[in-house]
């Protein structure tokens, strides 16, 4: 599957929480989808739906947003911003993939995320929901932010030396 083959769902996840309908939304596009796509968008509607309805938040403006280290340039779309019961505001960015994500592995997302809140949503939490699942993921309060910015440097930085050798 390629890069954009969820771009059609995520987009939908994003306009169904604005929406008087959101379950319209979230049908219209898998009705769209592709045979193969589809039962991919049936899991991943039916976890974001399940989670949204914990979370029983209104939609706000959430910018689209990059984060930059060194050589490389990571986009933040279709991100979601919420504005939660007790007044505080969440920007989610969804997670589509098949295998289950980790808090490991949302750390370092959720950290670029953090970086980039005051353009995206100035004030919000930064969340990753892995949408096939359900499942909500925050990072910890007590989080070594120092070493998680050492670990994205790194990581650019290896990126973009692959890239070039490549």
């Amino acid at each position: 599957m390629s890069f954009d083959a969820y771009e059609s769902i995520k987009s939908a996840m994003r306009r169904s929480v604005n929406s008087t309908d959101p379950q319209a939304v979230l049908e219209a596009s898998i009705l769209k989808a592709t045979s193969v796509m589809q039962p991919h968008y049936e899991v991943i509607s039916a976890g974001f739906t399940a989670w949204r309805a914990k979370t029983k938040g209104t939609g706000v403006r959430a910018k689209d947003a990059v984060w930059t280290s060194g050589d490389l340039t990571v986009s933040l779309r279709h991100l979601i911003g919420l504005r939660l019961p007790k007044g505080s505001e969440v920007v989610v960015l969804t997670y589509v993939k098949e295998s289950a994500l980790t808090q490991d592995m949302a750390d370092l997302v959720l950290r670029i995320m953090e970086h980039a809140m005051p353009e995206v949503l100035p004030g919000a939490t930064p969340v990753i929901v892995d949408t096939r699942r359900g499942k909500p993921f925050k990072l910890r309060a007590n989080a070594n932010r120092a070493d998680l910015d050492g670990v994205l440097a790194a990581e650019a930085a290896k990126y973009v030396t692959h890239w070039l050798a490549a």
